[in-house]
């Protein structure tokens, strides 16, 4: 079964949760916005502390997708600024996971993860994607015409090539960059 179809969520609302020491983001404040209770999916708000560090390699054993709502995040040698935006398949290497003065960042794991401390046994590189500088001008006016509103505008951020699933962010009102 898969998880219930949400438009919004009032995220406020959900309260913080210290993620536990054998968790993939130990010691990370996570708000879960929803799970799918059969797969593991889960999309969540991780709130990263200053400091933050894993410093051992490692890779994930799903895929993380993410976008930086605040703050920024390295991994290896890639720094994800406000706003970045990153698809990560399900073996991606990473040598390090630092942020100096913390981060929100908006989490979607397609299942149950969990780090794996070995060398990665490699990953699928055309389903890697990551954007660094997404600006306004990245945006459309092409939305969904059931969709009614001044001023909306999408970018897709991604499309899986065999189920053709999409991520996308959606801009409303017209003079709200942000």
């Amino acid at each position: 079964m898969a998880r219930d179809h949400i438009e919004f969520i009032q995220d406020q609302n959900i309260p913080w949760k210290t993620l536990p020491s054998d968790a993939a983001r130990p010691g990370v404040d996570c708000r879960v916005l929803s799970r799918d209770k059969e797969s593991g999916a889960v999309s969540v708000i991780l709130r990263y502390p200053r400091d933050f560090e894993i410093m051992r390699e490692h890779y994930l054993d799903n895929v993380e997708e993410f976008f930086i709502l605040d703050g920024s995040l390295r991994i290896g040698a890639v720094h994800y600024k406000k706003h970045s935006y990153a698809y990560l398949p399900t073996g991606f290497p990473r040598d390090s996971m630092v942020t100096s003065k913390g981060a929100s960042v908006l989490t979607f794991f397609e299942g149950t993860h969990k780090n794996i401390f070995e060398p990665s046994p490699g990953y699928d590189k055309s389903r890697l994607k990551i954007i660094n500088a997404i600006a306004e001008g990245d945006f459309l006016d092409g939305v969904d015409p059931k969709v009614v509103g001044d001023g909306l505008k999408k970018l897709i951020l991604r499309q899986d090539p065999d189920n053709g699933e999409r991520t996308w962010l959606l801009r409303m009102g017209p003079n709200n960059p942000e």
